[in-house]
């Protein structure tokens, strides 16, 4: 099997890096925490998963980052090195178009942490992925994710009925837009190796 680009990224608070095995326990132990927070917004968070879901979840992962197609960032913070929140980054059918969806852990919500992270992913898929449109999806009555996105620079552009089975009607899915241009670029904060 092909080797997948390791990706590695540094914010003031954060590290960003793909995710691996290593992962598994502490990943387990923040859905575990998080899942009646996440229940209402995500439909893989209806329940908790086991020790072996999280373990094939993250087999699914690199085998997604492997391809080139879906990359799962564990955001971690710096110094005391525990697991704050995961970001994804999904390319989507268009060229150079790439989805980011993200999740706070439950006790470290309303930090900045996720916002924080957003940013260091676009700058992530602008450099690396040379994405030239980065999309997020929201609830509309997900106020939190909805901020997240507004502070990451996203402009809201439309708002569609959501069509999940098992979601009430009037729940509305958001679509914030970033468009990148590629001179402006912050490449120092990146380590990137093979």
């Amino acid at each position: 099997m092909k080797q997948p680009i390791l990706f590695e990224t540094q914010t003031r608070r954060l590290i960003l890096r793909l995710i691996s095995q290593t992962d598994a326990k502490e990943l387990h132990a923040a859905i575990k925490e998080s899942v009646h927070a996440l229940q209402r917004w995500l439909s893989w968070a209806k329940t908790a998963p086991s020790e072996s879901d999280v373990a094939e979840f993250i087999v699914s992962c690199e085998r997604g980052a492997a391809q080139g197609r879906y990359f799962c960032f564990p955001v971690f913070e710096k110094y005391s090195r525990s697991l704050v929140g995961c970001c994804e980054l999904c390319r989507t059918q268009v060229h150079a178009v790439f989805e980011i969806g993200y999740w706070a852990r439950s006790s470290c919500q309303g930090k900045g942490f996720i916002t924080e992270a957003a940013g260091a992913i676009v700058q992530l898929a602008s450099r690396y992925m040379r994405a030239d449109r980065l999309e997020i999806l929201s609830n509309r009555s997900n106020e939190r994710a909805c901020r997240v996105a507004e502070r990451a620079g996203f402009e809201k552009k439309s708002i569609h009925p959501i069509s999940d089975a098992g979601v009430p009607r009037e729940a509305h899915n958001v679509i914030y837009v970033k468009r990148i241009t590629h001179d402006d670029t912050d490449s120092h904060i990146y380590k990137h190796c093979c």
